[in-house]
């Protein structure tokens, strides 16, 4: 959909802001990539979500991979942001963006989902981890942070 084909709200309102974290474990050369799988809707993910009051992007993406895959983690540099828009609930259109930090993990971690909305989390190989991603944006975010990491 075109920026002049977009509901007015949707183009007026500011993005809501979010933050997330690609996390990557293992040699460079072959990195495994943290996914969460999330119930309803289905979809693979990387761990994100909304900024909380007074909260820098960074310590929120700290905070959603501690809540929704059970990691203490440092983010690192950013990799890269994306920005889109889904529907509310009342038939408007609500703009996100989303900023993706690179997090690096010597060797992989136990995961622990956020059973509430996630019933599992894994490691998966680069080309598994692009294949199961729901999202084409994310799957641009691990492919810049495999990237930059190497």
């Amino acid at each position: 959909m075109s920026d002049s084909t977009k509901p007015q709200e949707e183009k007026d309102s500011a993005p809501l802001l979010s933050a997330g974290a690609v996390i990557l474990a293992g040699p460079t050369d072959r990195p495994l990539v943290a996914l969460i799988h999330r119930r309803s809707p289905a979809e693979w993910r990387l761990p994100k979500g909304k900024l909380h009051a007074g909260e820098t992007a960074q310590q929120a993406a700290e905070r959603e991979v501690r809540e929704e895959a059970g990691l203490q983690i440092t983010v690192g540099e950013e990799v890269g942001s994306c920005e889109y828009a889904y529907p509310n609930g009342e038939g408007r259109g609500v703009r996100k963006r989303v900023t993706f930090f690179l997090a690096r993990l010597p060797e992989p971690q136990p995961l622990q989902p956020e059973l509430r909305s996630f019933d599992e989390a894994r490691w998966m190989s680069l080309e598994e981890a692009l294949t199961h991603l729901t999202w084409d944006n994310e799957r641009e975010m691990v492919r810049a942070a495999v990237t930059r990491s190497t």
